[in-house]
C-alpha cells in the first residue's frame, strides 16, 4: 500500500514512423500526493517548466483506465482505455488543438509501495495520424 507521499516518474515517448525525425522522450520527475476515492486511485503532482511555469496534473486511474490531466501554461485530458479512441482538447501558448488518444495497450500493476501504469498509443492531431506514443508513470512511496 503507498503512503500519502509519492514520488512520481513520467516517462513520455514518441516514435517517428519513418525515422527521419528520431524518437523522442520526456522524463518528469517530481513529488506528489497519493490517495484512493471510490475505488480510484489519484496521484496529485506539479510539473514545472524551465522558465519556471508550474502544471498542475492529476492521475486518476483503475486497472483498466487512466485519466491524466494538466491545467496551466499546457491544458488538456488524456484518457487511456485499451481498444478505445478518445478526443480532447490540447491548449498550448500556441493555440489550441484536438487531439485523438487511440489506447493499443493498457497495463496496472500494484506491488507493495508502488504502482506502474504503461499506456502504448496512437496519437491524432486535427484528425490526422501524428505519432505511435508510449507512456510509463511509475508511483512509490517516499
Amino acid at each position: 500500500m503507498l503512503n500519502k507521499d509519492v514520488n512520481v516518474s513520467v516517462l513520455g515517448r514518441q516514435y517517428s514512423i519513418n525515422n527521419t525525425a528520431g524518437n523522442d522522450a520526456v522524463k518528469t520527475e517530481c513529488k506528489g500526493q497519493y490517495y484512493i476515492k471510490n475505488g480510484k486511485h489519484y496521484v496529485l503532482y506539479e510539473e514545472v517548466s524551465d522558465d519556471g511555469s508550474v502544471t498542475k496534473c492529476r492521475l486518476k486511474f483503475d486497472d483498466t483506465t487512466l485519466e491524466h490531466n494538466k491545467s496551466g501554461e499546457l491544458t488538456t485530458r488524456f484518457f487511456f482505455e485499451k481498444g478505445t479512441r478518445h478526443q480532447t482538447a490540447y491548449t498550448t501558448p500556441f493555440g489550441d488543438f484536438l487531439m485523438g488518444i487511440d489506447t493499443k495497450e493498457f497495463e496496472f500493476n500494484e506491488s507493495g509501495a508502488k504502482i506502474n501504469l504503461h499506456a502504448v498509443y496512437d496519437m491524432e492531431i486535427n484528425d490526422e495520424f501524428a505519432s505511435e506514443n508510449e507512456i510509463i508513470i511509475e508511483i512509490t512511496s517516499i
